[in-house]
């Protein structure tokens, strides 16, 4: 059973977080976007966090920033980009569905994406290669983050 969750102490806890922040650095760039716009809508394109500053909730901050900025320059449309379309709240990619959705936006459904392969050996290597690098990204950054601590 879950305990209920204690809005004091979570801002307590916020305010220490950036405390500590604030001690290490002067000024850290904890969360940033990609963001192109046309005559008609401001595109998200990327965006990224550090994962040990998720609690202060910066993504957030930046897109909020970014919708207000939308609408200073007269944009009517803030289009968040894609999902995965697997609305199961089980699916591993549910949670940027509710982060996207918790602006008040709603699903608005494009054609879809395909790969035309045109010689499976070289996609075939390509693919294969590509998730070896990423495995030995992922091995890397985990001893590195072992060793900072």
């Amino acid at each position: 059973m879950n305990k209920p969750k204690n809005k004091k102490k979570d801002k307590v806890d916020n305010v220490k977080n950036i405390t500590k922040i604030k001690d290490k650095r002067k000024k850290i760039p904890i969360s940033a976007g990609v963001f192109i716009y046309d005559k008609e809508r401001m595109n998200y394109v990327y965006g990224g966090t550090y994962k040990e500053y998720m609690s202060l909730m910066a993504p957030q901050l930046v897109q909020m920033e970014m919708i207000k900025y939308t609408r200073e320059i007269g944009l009517k449309i803030y289009d968040f980009g894609g999902i995965s379309g697997d609305f199961n709240p089980h699916s591993p990619n549910y949670g940027v569905y509710e982060f996207k959705r918790g602006f008040g936006g709603y699903v608005v459904e494009y054609i879809g994406e395909f790969n035309l392969i045109l010689h499976k050996f070289q996609y075939k290597t390509f693919d294969i290669t590509y998730y070896i690098l990423r495995k030995i990204r992922t091995i890397l950054f985990k001893i590195k983050g072992f060793f900072k601590k």
